[in-house]
């Protein structure tokens, strides 16, 4: 959410959107832990819908924590990221998409396991056609 924020603010023409699995309070109450949202439209989805509709599905537990998953576990709590308290279904598969104007799916990003993280500069950079840093 953080990098989504720095991003939306940076590139005001550029919609930003973030989809929760879980609640609509859980969803705001996470998003002011983390510091806000900012200009991204954060969208609570408890049903997964959106999730299904994307074709995003549930992980496996080499996914969810596997080698790779828990090595980024502590990576990223040696740089402050660490879970907060668990709603929505730990299950749930994360995917990021960048979509233009036209509604064409230009960038996606499907993780190899949980731990692996999307650039969203990249994806960003895919709309504007510029390089973001």
């Amino acid at each position: 959410m953080r990098q989504l924020v720095r991003l939306s603010a940076a590139h005001p023409a550029i919609d930003f959107v973030a989809v929760t699995h879980s609640s609509p309070a859980r969803t705001r109450a996470w998003c002011d832990a983390v510091g806000g949202v900012g200009a991204v439209h954060a969208v609570a989805d408890a049903g997964r819908t959106v999730y299904a509709d994307w074709g995003v599905g549930l992980s496996d537990r080499e996914h969810f924590a596997g080698r790779a998953s828990l090595a980024g576990v502590r990576r990223l709590l040696a740089e402050g990221i660490h879970n907060r308290i668990a709603s929505g279904s730990r299950w749930q598969r994360a995917a990021a998409f960048a979509v233009d104007a036209g509604g064409i799916v230009r960038w996606r990003h499907l993780p190899a396991n949980a731990a692996d993280l999307p650039v969203l500069g990249d994806a960003v950079a895919v709309l504007t056609g510029r390089s973001v840093g």
